[in-house]
């Protein structure tokens, strides 16, 4: 019974969910400043969007992927993307960049804060030239996000559980029956 009880309670334990993965995603391209959306586009992550402007965003749980489809970024007070959780606050703590495959000539400035990341490919204005075309930088991100129960598959688990008690139950009972008739004779 003891044995029993242990992987009903393990069975009751919730799953959780840490990460971004089924979130709705708002990506804003700026330009010529931060205030100034020239593209805009919604995507639940993980995805792909390509942007007619020229670049393609990749999102998946932790990293980032712009492609950009020419040689480099023009200046302009602010030339890059804003992303933004619109399903929940994940408490960003880092976003930072951790390959490229044409470097730029200048870093690309990336920023953070609770639900947002950005990235301004000229921070200091003058136009950011890649040594080729068709660059690709990658980002890492990281979330401070507290555990959330996931209930779809709390109660899948529940039910899974009940379900094992009612059959183990019924096969008991069924085998008390049997050797009562047997006794009896």
């Amino acid at each position: 019974m003891k044995t029993l009880t242990f992987a009903f309670s393990l069975l009751l334990a919730p799953a959780v969910q840490a990460s971004i993965i089924g979130d709705t995603i708002r990506i804003d391209w700026l330009f010529p400043d931060s205030t100034k959306v020239i593209a805009t586009t919604g995507m639940i992550a993980p995805d792909v969007y390509s942007f007619a402007e020229g670049a393609i965003v990749a999102i998946t749980d932790g990293q980032i992927t712009i492609e950009n489809m020419g040689s480099g970024w023009d200046g302009a007070l602010f030339n890059g993307f804003v992303f933004t959780n619109l399903t929940n606050d994940p408490r960003f703590t880092s976003f930072s960049i951790v390959s490229e495959t044409h470097p730029l000539a200048i870093t690309p400035l990336t920023t953070f804060g609770s639900n947002f990341l950005s990235v301004n490919f000229a921070p200091t204005g003058e136009i950011n030239s890649a040594t080729g075309f068709n660059s690709i930088a990658t980002f890492a991100f990281t979330t401070d996000n507290p555990t959330v129960p996931d209930h779809g598959n709390t109660a899948l688990m529940i039910g899974l559980g009940l379900s094992a008690i009612a059959l183990f139950r019924a096969k008991t009972t069924k085998h008390g029956r049997q050797l009562n008739r047997v006794n009896s004779r």
